[in-house]
């Protein structure tokens, strides 16, 4: 089920949004505002406190390189999978 304050922002900007977990590199996710990382809610201009999240698993990352699609973080999604699907 999609997040209500998710497709409200969408619906208010008219296209889709995207984003990874709020965390710093080798760190869990965190669930709510309360557990982010200092030094990252310092680098933010705003914060938009969404209640807790489902969390679980960290973003799959991927890139491309030479062609190829390319791990650059393991998360929820199989990158076999997306690899499937991506072709």
């Amino acid at each position: 089920m999609a997040d209500p304050l998710a497709r409200r922002l969408i619906d208010a900007f008219g296209f889709a949004i995207t984003g990874t977990s709020a965390n710093l590199s080798g760190q869990a996710p965190a669930q709510n505002l309360s557990l982010l990382n200092q030094e990252l809610t310092a680098a933010c201009a705003m914060l938009l406190d969404g209640g807790v999240t489902p969390g679980g698993f960290s973003s799959t990352i991927a890139g491309i390189k030479d062609g190829n699609l390319t791990p650059l973080r393991q998360g929820a999604i199989d990158l076999a999978l997306s690899r499937s699907v991506s072709r």
